[in-house]
């Protein structure tokens, strides 16, 4: 997991972190001891409070897919600043019931490039 080039996070039915690695914590600005067995919320703006009626709806019956369809995701690091991300969704079934990994991205350098794309295309 360490050696993916996206945020990998792992969590449990609760919604709380059990594993998370070196790249997420690049990404969000977090060590690993500090997100285990924290609430997912963590890495979410509070502007987005919504969220945990999706999310609820979601792990009771979790499928792969991309998260936010046609909408702008943002991840909150931890001194508060927000970027935007992609993230995949997909269930592991295991022993202790449903996990859920999520593949987060930065895709900060991409809406950048397409910001400056319509600076220099008229329309």
């Amino acid at each position: 997991m360490d050696s993916a080039p996206d945020g990998m996070i792992i969590v449990n039915e609760k919604l709380r972190f059990l594993m998370v690695n070196t790249q997420c914590e690049s990404l969000f600005g977090y060590k690993r001891e500090e997100l285990i067995n924290k609430p997912i919320e963590l890495l979410i703006p509070e502007r987005f409070a919504q969220h945990k009626k999706y999310r609820d709806k979601y792990i009771k019956k979790p499928r792969l897919r991309m998260m936010g369809a046609n909408l702008e995701l943002f991840g909150r690091r931890k001194d508060g600043t927000e970027f935007p991300v992609e993230i995949s969704l997909s269930p592991l079934e295991t022993e202790e019931g449903v996990l859920v990994s999520a593949a987060v991205r930065d895709i900060t350098n991409r809406k950048n490039e397409g910001a400056l794309v319509e600076l220099f295309i008229p329309r």
